[in-house]
């Protein structure tokens, strides 16, 4: 995700992540936390890309985040999109790995990441997000796994794409995507899980976009630098395109795991 291009792409075509998500979160921290009031609570987002984790932490009224990344032009993307209004003031974007994080020990109430903890070295990873949570705080990971078409004609050619002209392109951590986080452990034992299907809508433009801000289709281009394989593939979905926008769905999901107090 280190290219601006790729970054720009996720920007604009990545789902939103519905509110409920947020919600939730705020949920366990107020039955966790001395302080119910959230506008007291520090919260840091790791690997947050675009923003658009950023965003969810946001809407859980924290009193500060830091927003983390490694890719200085995700960070860069972020920071001119958060940058237009005030609102965002809370927000500190800085580079860094999400093994090494810059924040004190005992520090924060709440770490996230958001379709990003499948990309961690887990042994070095949780042991900094039992340094900087505080006693009671909580570390939440969520995401979504692969789109559903309606319509099971595209829903076929999108498989195809996926498994077929993709294949040898996806790294091996995709599969803790396509089977929703189940496989990965957490950091503690206390541990919450919510899920939550969203209908969504694109057009042959958008989908064409979100296609585009995989990794395996990032990985597919520098292995054919030459290759037709998206406009190849929108033919197929203009063909099919009876009725656009086309409907879909993802399968978002949610798991906190709340350090002992």
């Amino acid at each position: 995700f280190d290219s601006a291009s790729h970054a720009r792409v996720y920007a604009q075509f990545r789902p939103t992540y519905p509110s409920s998500i947020s919600e939730t979160i705020k949920s366990v921290l107020r039955r966790t936390r001395v302080h119910s009031d959230s506008s007291q609570w520090t919260g840091v987002d790791v690997a947050c890309g675009s923003g658009q984790s950023t965003q969810v932490l946001q809407k859980v009224n924290l009193k500060k985040i830091y927003a983390l990344d490694i890719s200085e032009e995700q960070v860069k993307q972020a920071r001119e999109a958060f940058s237009k209004s005030p609102e965002n003031s809370s927000v500190e974007f800085l580079v860094s790995s999400a093994e090494s994080m810059p924040q004190d020990s005992s520090s924060v109430d709440l770490v996230a990441c958001g379709q990003a903890l499948h990309w961690f070295d887990l042994e070095k990873f949780y042991p900094e997000v039992d340094r900087v949570l505080r006693p009671g705080g909580c570390f939440a990971a969520f995401g979504y796994g692969n789109l559903e078409m309606k319509d099971p004609l595209v829903e076929n050619v999108i498989q195809k794409f996926y498994n077929d002209t993709l294949k040898g392109c996806w790294s091996i951590q995709r599969q803790h995507v396509e089977q929703l986080y189940h496989t990965l452990p957490m950091p503690y034992k206390t541990i919450e899980r919510f899920d939550v299907v969203v209908d969504h809508e694109m057009s042959t433009s958008s989908l064409i976009g979100y296609l585009k801000s995989w990794s395996a289709y990032q990985t597919y281009c520098k292995k054919n630098p030459d290759n037709h394989a998206l406009e190849d593939l929108q033919e197929k979905l203009t063909a099919l395109a009876t009725e656009e926008p086309f409907k879909l769905s993802f399968p978002f999901f949610l798991l906190v795991s709340t350090k002992p107090s």
